[in-house]
Protein backbone atom coordinates (compact mmCIF):
# COMPACT_ATOMS: atom_id res chain seq x y z
CA UNK A 1 0.00 0.00 0.00
CA UNK A 2 1.50 3.25 -0.85
CA UNK A 3 0.71 6.39 1.30
CA UNK A 4 0.98 9.92 -1.26
CA UNK A 5 -1.16 12.09 -0.18
CA UNK A 6 -0.82 13.07 3.22
CA UNK A 7 -2.28 15.43 5.52
CA UNK A 8 0.70 16.69 8.12
CA UNK A 9 -0.42 18.07 11.73
CA UNK A 10 2.26 20.56 12.85
CA UNK A 11 3.70 21.12 10.17
CA UNK A 12 5.09 24.71 10.66
CA UNK A 13 7.69 23.29 13.30
CA UNK A 14 11.03 22.35 12.66
CA UNK A 15 10.15 18.41 12.78
CA UNK A 16 7.51 19.61 10.81
CA UNK A 17 9.45 20.82 8.11
CA UNK A 18 12.01 18.10 7.91
CA UNK A 19 9.38 15.17 7.39
CA UNK A 20 7.32 17.58 4.96
CA UNK A 21 10.87 18.12 2.87
CA UNK A 22 11.59 14.14 3.17
CA UNK A 23 8.29 13.74 1.63
CA UNK A 24 7.79 16.33 -1.17
CA UNK A 25 11.25 14.93 -2.42
CA UNK A 26 9.66 11.71 -2.30
CA UNK A 27 6.89 13.18 -4.30
CA UNK A 28 4.08 13.18 -1.74
CA UNK A 29 1.08 15.30 -1.94
CA UNK A 30 1.23 16.88 1.07
CA UNK A 31 -1.21 19.31 3.27
CA UNK A 32 -0.57 20.97 6.34
CA UNK A 33 -3.19 22.67 8.56
CA UNK A 34 -1.58 25.35 10.35
CA UNK A 35 -3.57 28.28 12.49
CA UNK A 36 -1.14 31.02 10.65
CA UNK A 37 -0.93 30.52 7.14
CA UNK A 38 2.36 33.66 7.94
CA UNK A 39 4.06 30.64 9.65
CA UNK A 40 4.21 28.48 6.57
CA UNK A 41 5.73 31.36 4.16
CA UNK A 42 8.55 28.67 3.48
CA UNK A 43 6.04 25.88 2.43
CA UNK A 44 3.92 27.66 0.30
CA UNK A 45 6.83 27.48 -2.48
CA UNK A 46 6.85 23.71 -2.16
CA UNK A 47 5.40 22.32 -5.66
CA UNK A 48 3.63 19.30 -3.70
CA UNK A 49 2.38 21.52 -0.74
CA UNK A 50 -1.01 22.67 0.34
CA UNK A 51 -1.15 24.68 3.24
CA UNK A 52 -4.81 25.31 4.70
CA UNK A 53 -5.45 27.39 7.75
CA UNK A 54 -7.98 25.90 10.20
CA UNK A 55 -7.91 24.77 14.00
CA UNK A 56 -7.36 20.94 14.24
CA UNK A 57 -9.00 20.92 17.48
CA UNK A 58 -12.37 21.39 15.49
CA UNK A 59 -14.19 18.32 14.39
CA UNK A 60 -15.82 19.08 11.45
CA UNK A 61 -12.64 20.93 10.28
CA UNK A 62 -10.59 17.87 10.44
CA UNK A 63 -13.05 16.01 8.84
CA UNK A 64 -12.81 18.23 6.35
CA UNK A 65 -8.92 18.04 6.24
CA UNK A 66 -8.69 14.37 6.34
CA UNK A 67 -10.86 13.62 3.47
CA UNK A 68 -8.95 12.18 0.34
CA UNK A 69 -5.62 11.96 2.35
CA UNK A 70 -3.90 8.27 2.24
CA UNK A 71 -2.54 8.78 6.10
CA UNK A 72 -2.45 11.61 8.83
CA UNK A 73 0.62 12.17 10.64
CA UNK A 74 0.62 14.24 13.67
CA UNK A 75 3.69 16.64 14.83
CA UNK A 76 1.14 18.87 17.39
CA UNK A 77 2.81 19.85 20.29
CA UNK A 78 1.14 21.27 23.42
CA UNK A 79 2.87 24.29 24.97
CA UNK A 80 2.15 25.43 28.26
CA UNK A 81 3.98 28.10 30.22
CA UNK A 82 7.31 27.87 30.80
CA UNK A 83 6.77 23.96 29.93
CA UNK A 84 5.86 21.75 27.10
CA UNK A 85 4.03 18.19 27.36
CA UNK A 86 3.92 15.52 24.65
CA UNK A 87 1.74 12.52 25.23
CA UNK A 88 3.23 11.03 28.22
CA UNK A 89 3.61 14.04 30.35
CA UNK A 90 6.43 17.15 30.11
CA UNK A 91 10.27 16.33 30.50
CA UNK A 92 12.09 16.83 33.58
Amino acid sequence: MTHDKLLVLGGTGFIGRCVIDHLVARGCSVRVATRRRARARELLVLPTVEVVEADVHDAQALRRLVAGRDAVINLVVVLTGSSWSLIGGAPG
